[in-house]
């Protein structure tokens, strides 16, 4: 069976231009199917705050894949997978689009993912863990973009600019904590006991 040839006239992620598009699509597969991934990661213009912050941690990241991708071929996933993960993310992000102002907070995971539209009630410890978008307030003080809370001395779970994953800050002593890498991962690690605070 011959494959598939998939090319574009325009790009189908905002912020990436359709030559490195095409060009992914020119790579061997295995090193196609992981950097796929990092556009879904990706996929809104400025994502990293301003063009040379964004240049490097592109440079970083894709460095990052490559090499995971050398390490770990059984995580690839095929380019059907890509691009219907891409499909999928590109239509939450028009659903619940990441505002402006977010720029340079590692945040794609809560509006690509939909937690901005749905959120997440843990119903042990009654209480968002992570809040639906129209619940937050529009500020990012300390450089924290805060997206819930474990209900306990005004500790609130969220992204701080420029740093990758979720932290928890902790007002009284001003301090950050990493928590998760991902708002899957802090859930899961919130109900299994992992996660603390």
């Amino acid at each position: 069976m011959a494959a598939r040839k998939l090319n574009f006239d325009q790009s189908p992620v905002p912020g990436v231009d359709v030559e490195f598009i095409n060009y992914v699509l020119t790579l061997p597969e295995e090193v196609r199917d992981w950097l796929g991934n990092f556009i879904l990661d990706s996929t809104v213009e400025g994502f990293d705050g301003d063009s040379e912050t964004s240049a490097r941690l592109w440079t970083e990241e894709l460095e990052r894949r490559c090499k995971e991708a050398d390490d770990h071929p059984e995580k690839l996933l095929t380019m059907d997978e890509v691009m219907e993960s891409m499909k999928a993310r590109l239509e939450q992000l028009r659903r619940t689009p990441c505002p402006d102002n977010l720029h340079g907070y590692h945040c794609d995971d809560y509006f690509g993912d939909g937690w901005a539209e749905r959120g997440h009630f843990d119903d042990f410890s009654h209480c968002w863990i992570v809040k639906p978008l129209h619940e937050l307030h529009p500020e990012q003080r300390l450089g924290f973009f805060a997206v819930g809370e474990p209900g306990v001395d005004g500790i609130r779970f969220g992204y701080r600019y420029g740093e990758r994953g979720l932290w928890a800050y902790y007002p009284i002593g001003g301090e950050f904590r990493f928590v998760a890498a991902t708002i899957e991962e802090l859930i899961e690690g919130w109900q299994s006991g992992k996660i603390t605070v």
